[in-house]
């Protein structure tokens, strides 16, 4: 997820030390396959990693065990952005 001095001066703002970013995404802001999701979800749900899902098309409704399954494998735990970035100046 890329950012600009724009979007940083927004956070800045709004009081957030801490930039949010990210590594990685399901890649369902468009209309990709299931295979295509889960492959993605694989790849990126990583400890560590902000990982973007847009739940745009249908393709990912249809993979959600896989990716409960993949944190759960990982021993992963879900935030939101609000979690992440509660620190404010």
């Amino acid at each position: 997820m890329g950012h600009s001095l724009a979007t940083d001066r927004v956070c800045v703002d709004q009081g957030y030390s801490v930039l949010p970013g990210g590594n990685g995404s399901f890649g369902d802001a468009t209309q990709i396959t299931a295979d295509q999701v889960r492959q993605n979800a694989k790849d990126y749900l990583r400890a560590g990693n902000v990982v973007i899902g847009h739940a745009n098309f249908p393709a990912v409704t249809t993979v959600y065990d896989d990716i409960i399954g993949f944190i759960r494998d990982r021993a992963l735990t879900t935030v939101t952005l609000s979690d992440v970035f509660t620190t404010k100046t």
